[in-house]
């Protein structure tokens, strides 16, 4: 008899139940996720096979890392890149995003699912987008850091933790999205190099686009250009017409309900003083 494994999890409130005939092993912070719950938004079937599926109908879009095929089915493919051969192959198939096919000589692990699954993707069709940023606590309030590689998101969040007693909950991403017209943050299973990931759903008191600068300066922006800021720091499918719509969407949505400024700051005590006022006086 066969004895299926069933596993849930749920980013903030989009709830995914996966069942599969072979063990899903734990990886990375996946756990951290787990919940219980009665219908979910997506009920995956995972299936290791010898053999993907066909790419039958028209390939909508291709790129190193995976294609989606349309035709009766729609066919979603991930590859990695072979080292031998250094070419793609495809080890992981999501058909009508129900039934994921795996072509994998190893064990099956969460990390290998939620890859296969393309969990930012997925996300998205949900409201949720996922930012590039360090996410604090500050009196039950989220606020995010976001900017460019080595501005100093993780400094700032550090700082926040020394000086007014912060916690981080996740140092490189967050999932942002908007619920009855506020916007949350919530934890995802992806933190970098920080090794800081929490399960924690809080409101954002704001999102703060750092930049360096030898004085402590805050600036606000219009929507359009917080749309764009924001926009090359969320993850999706930037050569999918439908993803890139929906992830502007997304933004533009955030960026009406919440504050966004611009932070020109110092890397010390003083930034933090700076931005804790602007905020308190804004409330």
């Amino acid at each position: 008899m066969l004895i299926m494994q069933v596993n849930k999890y749920a980013f903030a409130d989009c709830k995914f139940e996966i069942s599969s005939d072979s063990p899903i092993v734990a990886e990375g912070y996946y756990g951290s996720f787990a919940a219980d719950f009665t219908t979910p938004d997506y009920s995956i079937r995972v299936k290791r096979v010898s053999e993907l599926p066909e790419k039958q109908g028209n390939c909508v879009y291709e790129y190193d890392k995976g294609s989606l095929y349309i035709g009766d089915a729609t066919r979603k493919f991930k590859a990695f890149i072979d080292m031998k051969t250094r070419a793609n192959a495809d080890f992981a198939c999501l058909e009508n995003e129900t039934d994921l096919y795996v072509k994998h000589s190893g064990e099956i692990t969460e990390f290998v699912v939620f890859e296969s699954l393309d969990l930012p993707d997925l996300l998205l069709k949900k409201g949720i987008a996922i930012l590039h940023c360090s996410y604090i606590e500050v009196d039950g309030e989220a606020i995010l850091f976001a900017g460019d590689k080595q501005v100093g998101k993780s400094t700032q969040a550090a700082l926040w933790q020394n000086y007014k007693g912060a916690q981080v909950r996740n140092g490189d991403r967050a999932g942002v999205f908007v619920r009855d017209g506020r916007v949350y943050a919530c934890g995802v299973p992806y933190c970098g190099t920080s090794g800081i990931c929490h399960n924690v759903v809080l409101p954002v008191r704001a999102i703060v686009g750092l930049s360096r600068g030898t004085e402590n300066v805050i600036s606000g922006i219009s929507i359009l250009e917080s749309v764009l800021f924001l926009l090359n720091k969320i993850a999706y499918n930037y050569w999918d017409r439908a993803a890139s719509d929906t992830a502007f969407s997304i933004i533009e949505n955030i960026c009406k309900s919440v504050d966004f400024i611009t932070y020109s700051c110092r890397k010390d005590e003083s930034a933090v003083d700076c931005l804790y006022d602007f905020l308190k006086k804004g409330n």
